[in-house]
């Protein structure tokens, strides 16, 4: 599939953008996400190193999207919550502060973590590479959009 665009006089209208995003949902969702182990449920933090080799290899060579996903218990079905973007060198740390621990200074999803994970819920991430990675902001806008509904974590939405 290609992107394409339709001009006239000075506008440039981006055409196919809207079946990528379906395509990326579907990678992004069409599987169990990666669940994330937390052996110490009153301080996340504690629990990044044990999940170091889990996140990596779902990052694999390069991930820029991610989902965040919650399951009540394991009877339950996986619920992607929350849809995010960092750039392709960045995502490990973005993904960990949504999961582990955040600065002070940025928006995080580590609240809703801690509040599934103190219930005895489940945690889940997965994730896809969008090339070039200039992409990603717009696809994540066009992702959110499309399923917006689901997403109750993405409180600002696009």
């Amino acid at each position: 599939m290609k992107l394409g665009y339709k001009s006239a006089s000075k506008t440039i209208s981006v055409v196919g953008l809207d079946e990528i995003a379906k395509i990326a949902i579907k990678l992004l969702t069409d599987r169990d996400p990666i669940i994330i182990e937390y052996k110490n449920k009153s301080d996340l933090k504690d629990n990044q190193k044990d999940n170091e080799k889990t996140i990596s290899n779902e990052i694999g060579g390069g991930a820029n999207i991610y989902a965040l996903w919650k399951r009540e218990n394991d009877s339950n079905p996986w619920e992607v919550m929350y849809i995010g973007q960092r750039e392709k060198k960045q995502v490990k740390i973005r993904l960990c502060q949504h999961l582990f621990k955040k600065p002070d200074a940025t928006n995080s999803r580590i609240d809703n973590v801690k509040t599934i994970i103190e219930n005895r819920g489940q945690i889940g991430i997965s994730t896809i590479l969008v090339e070039p990675d200039t992409m990603r902001k717009s696809l994540e806008t066009c992702i959110i959009n499309t399923i917006d509904s689901k997403l109750s974590w993405n409180t600002h939405k696009k």
